[in-house]
């Protein structure tokens, strides 16, 4: 009987990826349907479960004889210390010349975000202060008004100075190549 990879993949509990790599692993000849689809024989079906399952088995027995004793880890402790201790001042100094030019680097970066955020904030009291002015100035001539005695119409104005004209939209990228 045929077997298609997904029906194995289910048989496995794997991905379809992974039973084609078993039989990859295990030179097995995998052959195609006119789909392209590789077709599995009942063979080659037994030797990919046998295969898996002994795969399966080996991490549980290789979990149980790897017990790590407190001596152990404290040897493996010891052995870095060494290490670390040997290593020359040299590589130390090329870490700590990386940190200090990586920390200037950023310390910079920080500095230029500060001045932009200073400068939208600047740039925002500005707007604000026009807006004010444009204000008092309105506030200024009702008053004046008021005193006159003079009959008060308010009219908005057009087109308040603070706002700027709104630029044309841009056309799309296609439309300008070819000049549309």
């Amino acid at each position: 009987m045929e077997y298609k990879t997904p029906f194995i993949a289910k048989k496995l509990g794997v991905s379809p990826k992974a039973v084609v790599r078993i039989a990859q692993q295990l030179n097995l000849t995998i052959k195609k349907n006119k789909y392209g689809h590789f077709i599995f024989a009942q063979g080659d079906l037994d030797l990919m479960l046998e295969y898996h399952r002994s795969q399966m088995d080996q991490p549980q027995n290789s979990q149980t004889t790897q017990k790590i004793s407190s001596n152990d880890v404290e040897k493996l402790k010891t052995q870095v210390n060494t290490i670390v201790q040997n290593t020359s001042s040299n590589d130390f100094e090329q870490l700590t010349a990386q940190f200090t030019t990586i920390t200037r680097r950023l310390d910079r970066m920080e500095e230029q975000m500060q001045n932009k955020a200073n400068d939208v904030v600047t740039y925002q009291l500005l707007q604000h202060r026009r807006e004010i002015e444009e204000m008092l100035e309105r506030i200024q001539k009702l008053e004046a008004a008021l005193k006159k005695e003079e009959p008060i119409y308010i009219t908005p104005d057009a087109k308040p100075t603070y706002e700027r004209e709104k630029k044309p939209k841009r056309r799309k990228m296609i439309f300008s190549i070819f000049g549309l």
